[in-house]
C-alpha cells in the first residue's frame, strides 16, 4: 500500500502513532507532503523519526511552506519574520538554538539533517495522482512541463487552489497546507492535513491512494467515497492559517 501522510509539524507522538496504525498493512511507499517543523511537539524528534523509518520503507519527502522558509533563511537571509511568527519558536527550542543568526542555523538544524534537507522535492506525480505540499497556481495548473517552476509555487497555494474547479493534468491531486477538521474533497482534490498540531482536532492523517481510503493517527479509517464532495469541512485556526 501507498500512503501519503499531511502535514506534521513537529508532532512526533502523533506520527508513531500513525506508522503504528499503517504499520498493519503492507507498505510499499510512503510519501509526506511536508511541514515536518515548527509548531509542535518536538521537531527534531521529528526529523530523528523521519531519518529511521527511511531505512525501513521507501520514503518520498515533498517540502512544505516551513522548511523553504528555513532554507531561504539559511541561503538569503529570508522569512525570519515568518519563522518567528508562525512557530519557528518551537523549532529553536528543540535544536538549542537561542539566536536565528544564519550560521547557528547551519550548525544546529541543517547540516545535522543536510541529506535529509537536500532529498525534498517539490511535487510527485503518482499515476492518477500529483501530490505537493500546497497545489499549485491555477495559473500553472494547465502548462505541460513545470520542472522550470520555482519552489514557491507548490508550497504557498491555499484558496485561489481550492477555488480552482478543473483537473489538473487529468489527475486528481492530494495536498496539506490548509488544515481542515477532516479530509477534504471536492471530486478531484484532496486535502489531508487535519490539524496534527492544533490542540482542538489535533488528527494526523494519511491517504491510502490504491485503495482511496484515509487512516489517522487513532486508527480510524474513512473511504474517499464516503465524503461529500459538495461540501467544503470546517477549516482549523483560520487565523493561524497564513498566506503569502
Amino acid at each position: 500500500m501507498k500512503f501519503v501522510i499531511g502535514d506534521i509539524h513537529g508532532e512526533i507522538t502523533k506520527l508513531k502513532q500513525l506508522v503504528s496504525q499503517m504499520s498493519r498493512y503492507p507498505i510499499e511507499e510512503l510519501f509526506f507532503v511536508g511541514d515536518y517543523l515548527d509548531k509542535g511537539e518536538n521537531s527534531k524528534a521529528t526529523l530523528l523519526f523521519l531519518q529511521e523509518i527511511a531505512t525501513h520503507f521507501r520514503c518520498t519527502f515533498l517540502q512544505g511552506d516551513h522548511e523553504y522558509a528555513w532554507l531561504r533563511f539559511l541561503k538569503c537571509g529570508e522569512y525570519e519574520q515568518f519563522l518567528l511568527r508562525y512557530g519557528g519558536k518551537t523549532t529553536m527550542r528543540d535544536f538549542g538554538i537561542t539566536d536565528l543568526e544564519p550560521k547557528i542555523v547551519e550548525k544546529k538544524l541543517y547540516l545535522p539533517f543536510q541529506h535529509f534537507f537536500q532529498r525534498l522535492r517539490p511535487y510527485v506525480v503518482l499515476n492518477e495522482f500529483i501530490v505537493s505540499h500546497s497545489g499549485i497556481n491555477p495559473t500553472f495548473a494547465t502548462r505541460p512541463r513545470w520542472e522550470s517552476l520555482g519552489e514557491k509555487e507548490f508550497v504557498f497555494r491555499r484558496f485561489d487552489f481550492i477555488g480552482y474547479d478543473k483537473l489538473v493534468k487529468a489527475r486528481k491531486f492530494i495536498f496539506g497546507h490548509t488544515a481542515f477538521v477532516s479530509p477534504y474533497y471536492d471530486g478531484w482534490k484532496i486535502g489531508i492535513d487535519t490539524g496534527a498540531v492544533y490542540p482542538r482536532s489535533g488528527i494526523l492523517t494519511a491517504f491510502e491512494i490504491n485503495k482511496e481510503y484515509f487512516l489517522d493517527h487513532q486508527g480510524y479509517t474513512m473511504n474517499l467515497s464516503d465524503i461529500n464532495s459538495s461540501a467544503c469541512p470546517i477549516l482549523v485556526n483560520v487565523g493561524e492559517q497564513n498566506d503569502e
